[in-house]
């Protein structure tokens, strides 16, 4: 959602930019030609402290920053490993039993890894 925002707002700025820029210029090109670049540079700095504000809150969330290591795994990578490792646990569970009727219980232990795996994969979206 983010992003599709971000494209549709990057591509309107061009339309807007222009008549600003142009007018802009044309009333200040007598006394100081270079207020466009002026105007520039305000815009730069407001983007630059946006950035660092959500810089800022995301750290404080912790979604960035403490747990950095050299070999860190992407959150789709760790998402996959621990799919892996749930499967393998459910397959010994329901493997590891005896050859009497408890249907039940492997449906709940097969619910409850299916939950599971749907939390973290909203946690990991």
């Amino acid at each position: 959602k983010v992003f599709s925002i971000m494209g549709a707002f990057q591509a309107m700025v061009p339309l807007a930019a222009a008549p600003v820029y142009a007018n802009l210029y044309k009333s200040t090109v007598e006394f100081f030609p270079g207020a466009f670049l002026l105007f520039s540079a305000g815009l730069y700095i407001v983007v630059l402290v946006l950035m660092v504000a959500v810089n800022i809150g995301m750290r404080r969330e912790g979604l960035i920053g403490e747990d950095k290591q050299p070999d860190s795994k992407f959150n789709s990578e760790k998402l996959v490993e621990r799919k892996e490792q749930g499967q393998v646990l459910l397959n010994d569970e329901l493997g590891a039993g005896d050859n009497t009727d408890n249907n039940g219980s492997d449906q709940k232990r097969i619910s409850r890894f299916q939950e599971e795996m749907k939390q973290t994969e909203i946690r990991y979206k």
